[in-house]
């Protein structure tokens, strides 16, 4: 039996520009939306008030902005652009015989053990959320191109209709609660200021370690609240349809689709 071709690094020639360009497009948006929210640190508890700030009249303004333009915009398009790449990966582990996609496997592997590293110095990691999500991708590898729109578009939609019971319980219904809490009880043990502000301000490294032991309590609670998993999983999908019919290597011909 002749021995199956290796899986090796994509040789530069064959990078496709468009979506390295588009990664680093992606990736420097979702920094610009993380300085205008999590890292800035406004509004967060113990910083100072939005209201006592000399930006107070068009903060509101630039928030709205921020959100519309920015804050969603971005991970949408890396999250799409991982199951694109999923999808070009998909191509090559079938020429190369690999059926059950061991490369991309350990792949995702070694992408959720550098997250939770991550994740235990930043509360904030997202690495360790996409190699998870990744593994349930590969449900849906063989999936028929109707049922894969299907189920994109109905994963979009699905946060639409989970979020009611949060806002008509006024946030009681919340299934990042019970993580919030557990996550602020173990801060209170480990003598830990509650607010992320505190917690970053101070110059004790002692005290900044105990406090991010807790942070992935924090971001499970997160995703959870925000049902991120069907939002992140339906960018998934959709790229794997782009891949899937090659969409992005003829643009022109995809205009109708992309508008």
């Amino acid at each position: 039996m002749a021995d199956l071709p290796v899986a090796r690094p994509t040789a530069p020639l064959e990078r496709i520009a468009l979506l390295d360009a588009l990664r680093g497009f992606a990736l420097f948006g979702i920094c610009i939306a993380n300085l205008l929210t999590g890292f800035s640190l406004w509004g967060e508890k113990g910083a100072p008030d939005p209201a006592t700030l000399s930006t107070a009249a068009t903060d509101p303004a630039a928030e709205f902005l921020a959100v519309m333009l920015v804050d969603g915009k971005f991970y949408s398009i890396f999250s799409l652009l991982f199951g694109l790449g999923f999808s070009l990966q998909l191509g090559r582990a079938e020429t190369r015989g690999d059926g059950d996609l061991r490369v991309y496997r350990r792949r995702l592997w070694v992408l959720l053990g550098l997250g939770l590293i991550h994740l235990f110095a930043w509360p904030g990691d997202i690495v360790t959320f996409y190699a998870a999500v990744g593994f349930l991708l590969l449900l849906f590898r063989r999936m028929t191109d109707r049922k894969l729109l299907g189920w994109a578009a109905g994963l979009l939609l699905a946060p639409f209709v989970l979020y009611l019971p949060y806002w008509l319980s006024g946030g009681m219904l919340n299934l990042g609660l019970p993580f919030f809490m557990v996550a602020n009880a173990g801060l209170v043990r480990l003598g830990v200021p509650l607010g992320l502000y505190d917690l970053l301000m101070t110059t004790d490294w002692a005290v900044l370690i105990r406090g991010h032991l807790v942070g992935p309590l924090y971001r499970i609670g997160d995703l959870l609240f925000q049902w991120r998993t069907c939002k992140v999983l339906a960018m998934f999908l959709l790229g794997l349809y782009v891949g899937r019919h090659t969409l992005h290597t003829r643009l022109d011909e995809a205009a109708p689709i992309l508008r």
